[in-house]
Formats: structure tokens, sequence, C-alpha cells
């Protein structure tokens, strides 16, 4: 991935170019690719709900052996640790 955003000397960043102006705000590439990182982080937290509510289902059923049981638990493990690397950026 291209890295958009430049580091100025203060820390604080900026992206090369000017944001097209549009009547309910801002739009452009520059804000295409940060409503796909929102579109990421909420679908990770819709699969967090997801997979909870079925490992709860399976765990009701006494499945917590079960090929599937582990695979959403390692999905949902996987996704966390994004989550988690999301927030330690301040995301």
């Amino acid at each position: 991935m291209e890295r958009w955003s430049k580091q100025l000397p203060d820390g604080r960043y900026y992206v090369p170019g000017a944001p097209e102006t549009l009547p309910q705000g801002y739009g452009g590439a520059a804000v295409e690719r940060l409503a796909a990182f929102e579109n990421v982080y909420a679908g990770l937290l819709a699969a967090q709900q997801q997979i909870a509510a079925e490992l709860q289902e399976l765990r009701a059923a006494d499945k917590t052996k079960s090929a599937r049981f582990k695979g959403l638990l390692a999905y949902k493990l996987t996704n966390q640790n994004l989550l988690d690397l999301f927030a330690s950026q301040g995301l």
C-alpha cells in the first residue's frame, strides 16, 4: 500500500493536494480512503458481535471441541488483534 500521508517536522500529518469541497463537506481520494478504513473497522466490530453470539450458541450446545467452535475462536482472536492494533494507533 502506498502511503499518502506525510509527516511534518512537528509530528502532525497531511495529505498532499486539496480535498474536494462538496455541499455536504469534503470528498476526494483521501476521504474515500478514510471511509474504506472506517468500513473495515465497522465490519470488524460487527463480526465480533456475530462471532460472540455464535460461540455462545456452540457453548450452550456443548460443542466447544468442534472444528467450527475452534475456527470461530481463532477468527475472533484475529479480529481482536486487528482492533487492538487500530486502538494502539488511536483509531
